[in-house]
């Protein structure tokens, strides 16, 4: 019975108010007029008023100077639509690397620790490395062997000269003493004495064949004898021209063998220089001593690890006296004066992978606030992870201050599009309040009027306005803030 007697109740409580305000509103007698009263309209016209002046505010002199209000002008300018994507500061792997053992060997002295600002070329530790002390005697071996092949090669290549000389000389005929004293102080080896020797007797055989033929014109020496001493000449002659022959053949053969010795010893002492260079990592420039010095006094099997760029000690993994094998990591050594940042493309970001090597991207980190960076691109991945399903790209960032780190998150903002030609403002000149973005145009001598904006894309410090707001329009900048401020207060006091 209860619940039938509640909503009976209800009932004539609703139809009793809505025949009371029926009542009122048409009774001739009430204080409400009629649709057609002159009372609304006055009502309506004033609401107008006061909203008109809700948006407008007017500063005192005082309040003007501290508000510090600051215009620019609204204009059109190219505009680029940015996705910002997250990303994280690493190391630029052209300028990080291990600095690994390239021996076995036991460190004997470590010279840096992380942190530590190193320079091409420096030491960073020495390593004690039986192997590499083999390798540099093979190397002092095979430049003495070089040296002495060298000195055969100078020796031959005299000799060969001087025989070519003195063929030469005993061809044309020239007299003994002449080629004496001319050859006197050349290099011939054996081959001085078998021409002269040659050269001499053939020399004695034609002045007996000339002897005899001037006698045999008067009778006195029969045919048979100048027969035999035409017969010496001409052996002497043949024997004399093979002689020379044979110098020459032989001479040049002991240049071409010095030659060919010399080259291989070159060869092999190239190879012995370039196996002490693999085991090092680095070419040995050998260090320049007075020549009374004890060459011996630097250890064959000292090795320098030294640092191939220049840039900071990341990270250190051995200490002094400590055993190291071929191939481990000693240092990790990084030049944090160009940085990378990773970031990752996806679907919703896939315009950006039009972007080409040397386009530019801003970079942000939290870690310092307000600050932005601009890098360029070095690369756009070609393959989607199958882990992120992403394409990973990497910009280079310069970090000349310092300031940066790998291993900080940051913000990547892409520029995605072609730009366009929008109007715009400055960033700062846009507040908003319950969700309405709006600006303060000059409307006056140190009056502001409010006017409600659509905003669009921005690029840095520039906000695209794609509706509320016209060309040339002057709007405050510096100061906005403030006279949002002085206008909420003029609304609640009103």
């Amino acid at each position: 019975m209860k619940k039938r007697i509640l909503p009976a109740i209800v009932f004539l409580v609703v139809v009793a108010g809505g025949g009371y305000l029926v009542w009122s509103r048409w009774s001739p007698g009430s204080d409400v007029a009629g649709p057609d009263a002159a009372g609304p309209a006055e009502s309506v016209a004033t609401a107008e008023e006061t909203t008109s002046a809700a948006e407008t505010v007017t500063l005192p002199e005082g309040k003007y100077r501290a508000a510090g209000i600051e215009l620019v002008e609204a204009n059109r300018r190219m505009l680029q639509h940015h996705h910002v994507v997250p990303g994280r500061l690493a190391y630029d792997d052209r300028r990080h690397v291990e600095v690994k053992a390239a021996t076995a060997g036991i460190l004997s002295d470590v010279r840096v620790k992380p942190g530590d600002r190193v320079q091409t070329g420096d030491v960073l530790a020495t390593l004690s490395s039986p192997e590499v002390g083999s390798a540099r005697a093979d190397v002092k071996l095979r430049e003495s062997e070089y040296a002495l092949a060298t000195r055969r090669l100078e020796w031959a290549g005299e000799i060969w000269s001087n025989v070519q000389g003195l063929v030469d000389a005993l061809q044309h005929r020239r007299p003994m003493g002449e080629i004496e004293r001319d050859f006197e102080n050349r290099t011939f080896g054996d081959y001085r004495e078998e021409l002269v020797a040659a050269y001499s007797r053939f020399l004695l055989a034609e002045s007996l064949a000339a002897g005899v033929e001037s006698v045999a014109r008067t009778g006195s020496v029969s045919q048979r004898m100048l027969s035999e001493r035409a017969s010496e000449r001409q052996s002497a002659e043949a024997s004399l021209k093979a002689a020379c022959e044979q110098a020459l053949f032989d001479a040049r053969q002991q240049r071409d063998q010095a030659e060919m010795a010399a080259e291989d010893a070159r060869r092999r002492l190239e190879i012995a220089r370039h196996h002490v260079t693999a085991l090092l990592g680095y070419e040995e420039v050998e260090p320049k001593r007075p020549a009374d010095s004890d060459a011996t006094a630097r250890p064959l099997s000292l090795v320098e690890v030294q640092a191939p760029f220049s840039g900071t000690i990341e990270q250190r993994m051995f200490s002094a006296t400590e055993r190291v094998a071929q191939g481990e990591s000693l240092f990790v050594l990084a030049d944090t004066s160009r940085l990378w940042v990773r970031a990752d493309i996806r679907e919703q970001d896939w315009d950006a992978l039009n972007l080409e090597e040397s386009d530019e991207v801003i970079v942000e980190t939290p870690a310092i606030p307000g600050a932005r960076f601009t890098g360029t691109v070095y690369y756009v991945g070609r393959e989607v992870d199958p882990e992120t399903n992403a394409v990973g790209l990497i910009a280079a960032l310069g970090n000349g201050d310092g300031q940066l780190r790998p291993g900080l998150f940051a913000r990547v903002v892409l520029p995605v599009g072609e730009p366009r030609e929008v109007l715009t403002v400055p960033a700062a000149a846009v507040v908003d309040h319950e969700g309405a973005a709006f600006v303060f145009v000059e409307a006056g001598e140190r009056t502001f009027r409010r006017v409600d904006v659509e905003t669009g894309d921005q690029d840095g410090e520039w906000l695209e306005i794609v509706s509320g707001l016209e060309p040339g329009a002057r709007v405050v900048t510096s100061g906005a803030f403030y006279l949002k401020s002085e206008l909420l207060l003029e609304g609640e006091e009103e």
